[in-house]
């Protein structure tokens, strides 16, 4: 496990990252958390997908990159769009 202090100007702490890599013999795989355990990274083999709180994701392996963002009602998730084409699911 690797962690890391980063400090602004005044010299207070700034951002704080836990990274914790694994490897195995087909791939290694590393996710990068904030000073609130929320994930904010995550490379899987060649796939690189950074997210933003529970509403976005960008994922790029290669030259190809794929875009989510997932909307919220009444603390349910209810729908997501991937790369512009939305889903839902109906609210019962």
């Amino acid at each position: 496990m690797m962690s890391e202090t980063h400090n602004d100007l005044n010299g207070r702490d700034d951002t704080f990252f836990n990274e914790f890599d694994w490897v195995s013999s087909r791939v290694t795989t590393s996710y990068t958390y904030d000073a609130d355990g929320n994930r904010i990274k995550s490379v899987i083999g060649s796939n690189t997908t950074v997210y933003v709180g529970a509403i976005y994701e960008q994922t790029t392996s290669g030259s190809s990159t794929t875009i989510t963002k997932y909307y919220q009602a009444g603390g349910q998730r209810i729908a997501l769009r991937v790369n512009g084409v939305v889903r839902w699911r109906p609210i019962t």
